[in-house]
């Protein structure tokens, strides 16, 4: 069913200079994430795509991950539309995903991207049946197929009891240092989510 409102999408722009990796970083949010996931009782389900698997990897690596992740874990990459039909099982949601218009300019392929986050979010949890399901998609460099595109970015969005969206820009160029910003970042929104859920109960 459709929600009432929709989250909007929060720009972040991150303006530092990146590690290549920085996966100490990105164990601890998974951990963090990890705790508040079984305290709560709940799975999560990733769906990812230019952050390539650093989501999934982050929340496996974590211990008794079996208890809070929901698999099995999707990278939607560079899939021909046959596979693509398979793993959604939405049409609807393949149409969006795969509609070209979106490439016309950088601001119309970001607003894609957004939606299309969101839409994934919210209906790989449903197939899932998870708890939450973080879905991700963007551009990760360090060159771009649209015009006017100059950095890289990710739309990154939670479907749960809370809903929350980010759009996180960086300016680097490092393919490796962008998919773990992401990375980061998708699990940090969720804690975000994960917390306001908390707060919603107790109150």
């Amino acid at each position: 069913s459709a929600m009432a409102s929709s989250p909007v999408f929060r720009v972040l722009r991150n303006e530092g200079t990146l590690q290549a990796s920085s996966n100490g970083t990105l164990r601890k949010i998974a951990q963090s994430t990890a705790t508040l996931l079984q305290q709560r009782g709940e799975k999560v389900a990733v769906v990812e795509s230019s952050s390539g698997g650093v989501i999934n990897a982050g929340l496996m690596a974590v211990p008794g991950s079996s208890k809070f992740y929901r698999g099995p874990g999707i990278i939607v990459y560079g899939s021909e539309r046959k596979v693509l039909s398979r793993v959604l099982g939405n049409d609807e949601l393949l149409a969006m995903i795969t509609d070209r218009s979106h490439f016309a300019t950088a601001s119309k392929y970001r607003a894609g991207k957004e939606k299309h986050s969101l839409a994934l979010a919210r209906h790989m949890r449903q197939e899932f049946a998870a708890d939450w399901c973080i879905a991700e998609s963007g551009a990760v460099g360090p060159s771009f197929n649209v015009d006017g595109l100059d950095r890289a970015f990710s739309a990154i969005a939670i479907a749960g009891p809370v809903e929350g969206a980010v759009l996180v820009e960086s300016p680097s160029l490092d393919r490796e240092s962008n998919m773990y910003l992401f990375g980061e970042s998708a699990l940090a929104l969720l804690m975000e989510c994960l917390n306001s859920a908390s707060q919603n109960s107790t109150e």
